[in-house]
């Protein structure tokens, strides 16, 4: 990529890259490198998740707080130990009245005295906040609780920071390998590790909404994190396509090959969100979003993703310019399903109370329904 305003040109980058390079060949002679993400004791496809367990009914009068009931909630459990997930996120919702709740300790609440309240905080203090939840409605009739739980956007294992991802239900984390690494070395690395019971690969985004979300990830300093991306040299993509049928030259043929544990229906795929020849803007001779700058192409085979304080963006790395991040992605399934309790809340209408005056002067209550 051509240089940016404010950002060193190609060349310097390049001499800084084989600088740290260097370093690693030198690091690597006298002492072992130290890996900071935490190791689950299996590799699977699929990440554990937080579970909840709820009441099964209650019952009350209407324009009363009904307690709801009692909750169980427990952390994701992979390879026989909790995964210590730190924050969770619960949302209960009914479908007559209103629910009430307390915020988490800690923690956050939104919606209280509304359908659908949602609480963030830690396991313990989002199952005492979900406990004490009752729901109140002016009308008879039975309401249906529904209550889902799953990992917070952002939680912090230690020094480890965490992103979840509800939609596919990944895990995300800024990989640290303590020194300058090459893009092939550092997917070698990725995938050694794991959390939570799912093996790790470079990041692969397909999304704006997506690409927005990890920037919660890279937001220190000038860090440079390598991502899943690489660029084909050859006259066709890894699926076969020619580089004529999507228009643009064979440079450009940018695809996914982020490791083993990735999934297999976006490894080796083209890029979708982030294609290059997409973006290309004839007119400013710039890629759009989320490029930054010129073309990414000649020697520059590798999709990283950068912060500064003013500009987030994907760059391209030339092979030599080594990096000491990645974006490590954790889980292979492409759809979740949040854990959910269901139970019901009985509402019945209060006694009607009628008075009769008796032959003797006193008065008798008659209770009927």
């Amino acid at each position: 990529m051509g240089a940016v305003t404010g950002f060193a040109p190609r060349r310097a980058r390049a001499a800084a890259g084989a600088l740290a390079f260097a370093l690693v060949l030198v690091i690597g002679l006298t002492s072992e490198l130290v890996w900071l993400m935490p190791r689950a004791t299996a590799i699977g496809a699929t990440p554990g998740y937080p579970s909840i367990t709820g009441p099964a009914s209650a019952q009350g009068l209407t324009s009363s707080a009904i307690t709801i009931g009692s909750y169980t909630l427990a952390d994701a459990v992979a390879g026989g130990s909790g995964c210590g997930i730190t924050r969770v996120q619960a949302v209960i919702a009914t479908d007559l009245g209103t629910i009430t709740a307390a915020a988490p300790t800690g923690g956050t609440i939104s919606g209280s005295g509304s359908a659908t309240v949602t609480l963030v905080g830690s396991l313990a203090n989002v199952q005492t906040s979900l406990n004490a939840a009752t729901v109140t409605s002016g009308s008879a009739g039975t309401a249906t609780i529904t209550t889902t739980l799953r990992p917070a956007n952002n939680f912090t294992i230690g020094s480890i920071d965490y992103l979840f991802d509800p939609s596919a239900g990944h895990y995300y984390s800024k990989f640290d390998n303590t020194t300058a690494a090459s893009w092939s070395s550092m997917r070698t690395s990725v995938a050694a590790q794991a959390f939570c019971g799912a093996g790790g690969y470079l990041a692969i985004i397909t999304s704006a909404a997506e690409n927005t979300s990890i920037q919660n990830l890279v937001n220190s300093g000038t860090d440079t994190v390598f991502l899943g991306g690489v660029r084909s040299n050859d006259a066709s993509d890894p699926a076969g396509n020619p580089a004529a049928s999507v228009g643009v030259d064979a440079t450009q043929l940018w695809y996914w090959d982020a490791g083993t544990n990735a999934p297999a229906s976006e490894q080796k795929a083209r890029l979708t969100y982030g294609d290059p020849g997409a973006s290309y803007n004839y007119t400013t001779g710039y890629y759009g979003s989320p490029w930054q700058g010129a073309q990414p192409r000649g020697n520059a085979p590798y999709l990283a993703d950068w912060y500064t304080s003013s500009v987030f963006g994907w760059d391209d790395k030339p092979t030599g310019q080594d990096l000491r991040y990645a974006l490590a992605e954790y889980g292979n399934n492409t759809s979740f399903s949040i854990p959910t309790a269901t139970s019901t809340v009985t509402i019945r209408t209060p006694p009607a109370v009628t008075t009769t005056a008796l032959t003797n002067g006193q008065t008798g209550v008659a209770y009927s329904r």
